[in-house]
């Protein structure tokens, strides 16, 4: 049993306490209008994602998260006045221990609700490991409703992200290119000095990933025989299309570009891109793969993949 287990019962507990002794009616008013809310947000998100935009909110990684939620509560609050108008009439007392059932029902929903949109932004890898570990998470996963409505309903919130695409230059590489090869040790060094920086700032240092090793390098040569410098290759597949074709996990994605004749030069002009700053430094992001490939001709090819 771990944290995030003893969590759920104390959660549960607390809600059915403070929950229990509300009437019945009103509870299974809110019950319903809880659920109606679920759906019509997850439904409405983008809309309403789109209307911030319209009015200058720019988008980030967190922005789906907060809306959701708030979302859920306007449209919760607002479906459960109209019941509470509409229905009502007196109904027949019913006893307590009804009450303490579904609220122990709501207390459970909102739980895993909270536990499938959190637990791909948890701040530490001992945290993330907890709740892999836990009881409750891999009871959650098991439910195929559960992760139907996840893939379905949460995609909105839980969608891939490249955080660097509004940073999509492209680039023909019209100059020459002499033997290219991969280049081990200014991976590393470039490795390293996102590890630096991350630490500097307070945040987690990244894992060094073989499959995002090996992304990054299929990209890195596809860049190179193509002679096209951009996220999007010339058919127009996304880094996230990339990452799908080669069987990468992921929630989160990330994607650093930067041709420079040195790793110091690579990483002074990643840094001083606001996006692929923001992919160095996201506190989400758990791991990284980093490819370097020499052109021959003094120049070196870095594409960094980040995922969480």
């Amino acid at each position: 049993m771990t944290l995030v287990d003893l969590s759920f019962i104390l959660f549960v507990v607390i809600f059915v306490f403070s929950c229990y002794r509300i009437s019945f009616w009103v509870l299974l008013k809110s019950f319903i209008s809880f659920i109606l809310a679920l759906f019509l947000s997850a439904l409405f998100l983008n809309n309403f994602l789109s209307t911030l935009a319209y009015f200058g909110w720019t988008e980030n990684l967190y922005t789906p998260l907060l809306s959701f939620p708030f979302l859920i509560v306007v449209i919760w609050g607002i479906l459960l006045s109209f019941l509470m108008v509409i229905f009502s009439k007196n109904h027949s007392d019913l006893p307590r221990f009804i009450s303490i059932i579904i609220s122990a029902v709501f207390g459970v929903l909102i739980y895993l609700l909270l536990l499938l949109l959190l637990v791909r932004f948890v701040p530490t890898q001992g945290l993330s490991q907890d709740i892999d570990r836990s009881y409750v998470y891999k009871f959650v996963t098991k439910i195929e409703f559960a992760t139907n409505f996840k893939s379905k309903y949460l995609n909105s919130v839980l969608k891939p992200v490249v955080v660097s695409k509004k940073d999509m230059r492209a680039l023909d590489l019209n100059f020459e290119i002499i033997n290219p090869t991969v280049k081990t040790d200014p991976a590393r060094e470039l490795f390293n000095l996102v590890n630096k920086n991350r630490v500097s700032q307070g945040i987690a240092p990244l894992q060094r990933d073989e499959e995002l090793d090996k992304l990054a390098q299929s990209y890195g040569y596809e860049i190179i025989q193509t002679r096209y410098f951009s996220h999007y290759t010339k058919d127009g597949r996304s880094p996230e299309d990339r990452a799908h074709a080669a069987m990468v996990s992921f929630d989160y994605l990330g994607e650093n570009l930067a041709l420079a004749p040195n790793v110091q030069t690579a990483f002074q002009s990643l840094m001083a891109s606001q996006e692929h700053k923001e992919n160095i430094e996201l506190s989400i992001f758990k791991r990284t793969g980093i490819s370097c490939i020499d052109l021959g001709n003094g120049e070196q090819l870095f594409v960094e993949e980040f995922s969480n």
